[in-house]
């Protein structure tokens, strides 16, 4: 079960998000809870004091004193996983809320064929998470959280080592080739013969060189230039909601 947040001032706007979002989680034989909040501190005190978890937040950014933006910047101190998608009238907030990490953009009034599009992305998105890379280490077996991973560095041929969340690294034995098939396509992209990166931890690039969010900072080669570009702007698309 998907527990769901929408945050909006607009009773109207609010009734109109959970109607859609009950009929198309259910056409994805998906069972969602949804509470609804017309003040962001209301939700703030769910998520805070109440210690609810959701795993999808709609949040207006255009409210009150306490604006959508300075709202999901609070909750992400308390919990950096949920989904978090913004409803907007305009674009221009965009730039200045890339850093509370939005999954998507809805602009006002919604349009059914593009909410829908959204939602089964979402829907997409956590199946994606909860997705795993299995390897072995002599007869023992194990299992990494493919969100977890920043990067996968190629080491001879043979051997991979990988980055994850909280500076861990790992290592074991295993091509990079073979590795890329499995992993998600819309946030995983290979940028030279021996690195895999997690667009999602990109912060930022220059020319050709990219630095993650962990320091380690790589070349685009240029066979993956190509190919690079075309799948980050596909990946920003979808984070704006273009």
């Amino acid at each position: 079960m998907y527990k769901i947040a929408i945050c909006d001032d607009e009773i109207r706007q609010t009734n109109q998000i959970e109607e859609l979002l009950l009929k198309l989680f259910s056409f994805l034989d998906k069972t969602v809870e949804i509470d609804i909040f017309y003040t962001p501190e209301s939700l703030i005190n769910n998520v805070i004091k109440q210690g609810i978890v959701y795993q999808i937040i709609f949040l207006d950014i255009e409210m009150g004193k306490l604006d959508g933006v300075e709202t999901a910047r609070i909750l992400r101190e308390y919990d950096c996983d949920f989904i978090l998608v913004f409803i907007t009238s305009y674009t221009s907030y965009m730039l200045s809320s890339f850093e509370v990490k939005p999954f998507r953009y809805v602009l006002k009034p919604l349009q059914t064929e593009e909410f829908t599009k959204l939602i089964k992305d979402i829907n997409q998105e956590l199946d994606d998470r909860n997705a795993y890379l299995f390897y072995s280490s002599g007869r023992d077996k194990y299992q990494l959280r493919i969100k977890d991973v920043i990067s996968i560095i190629s080491q001879n041929g043979r051997k991979v080592q990988v980055s994850l969340i909280d500076n861990k690294v790992v290592e074991f034995y295993d091509k990079i080739k073979d590795i890329d098939t499995v992993l998600p396509s819309s946030y995983f992209v290979r940028i030279n013969s021996g690195t895999i990166i997690n667009m999602n931890f990109i912060q930022f690039i220059a020319g050709d060189e990219i630095q993650l969010e962990n320091g380690e900072i790589f070349f685009i080669s240029r066979r993956s230039r190509k190919l690079f570009k075309q799948k980050y702007s596909l990946f920003i698309e979808g984070s704006v909601g273009l």
